[in-house]
């Protein structure tokens, strides 16, 4: 009886030690459920970085160049446009939703480079017109150079949360890009003394 119950016992032994091995029953859920909470938050870094970045990007204490007092800066500083972009930006609640904010800004500041570009042609000296049609046609080839070199080396990401924000970043720059440049126009337009009001409303 001794030996069937030491027997008994080292095989009570060997099945609790071999129960301790078994790896837990998988669960994807559980899994599941961590990786997402991993990508909710990378999401969210990623977005909180980009509000920061497109927030602070045409910050500006002073505008004009050529300017000795402050009326042109109140003004650029406080153009409708800026003012709704702003508004929207502080309500988007996604990477996408950002980007398209982006893209329909540069659409506003594309409408209001060709107002201000059309006004300039009107008043410009006609001795000086054609030197002005140049300039602008410079900095149209350059920002295009600049924006086809973005887009040819850094815009194809295979990382589908880096492509999204990329894209939202280089919407973010070719809207910076155009602003500046109707700023600056609009700061010849001022110059020559005429006032500066913006077709958005």
């Amino acid at each position: 009886m001794k030996g069937i119950r030491f027997y008994l016992y080292i095989t009570l032994i060997i099945l609790i030690t071999a129960c301790d091995r078994i790896p837990p029953k998988y669960n994807p859920f559980i899994k599941t459920k961590k990786r997402t909470t991993h990508l909710n938050a990378e999401k969210d870094s990623v977005l909180t970085s980009l509000f920061v970045q497109v927030a602070n990007s045409d910050s500006c204490i002073y505008y004009g160049i050529f300017q000795s007092d402050h009326e042109f800066s109140n003004i650029i500083q406080n153009n409708p446009i800026d003012k709704e972009y702003r508004n929207e930006i502080k309500k988007a609640s996604s990477i996408i939703e950002l980007s398209e904010i982006e893209e329909n800004y540069l659409k506003i500041w594309d409408h209001e480079l060709e107002i201000i570009y059309n006004k300039l042609r009107v008043v410009i000296n006609d001795q000086y017109i054609s030197a002005f049609q140049s300039a602008q046609d410079e900095w149209l080839k350059q920002y295009n150079k600049e924006i086809n070199f973005i887009q040819a080396n850094f815009l194809n990401n295979p990382d589908t949360t880096t492509q999204h924000k990329f894209k939202a970043q280089f919407s973010a720059k070719k809207r910076s890009m155009t602003r500046q440049r109707v700023i600056d126009l609009y700061e010849y337009y001022y110059m020559m003394g005429y006032e500066i009001s913006f077709d958005y409303h």
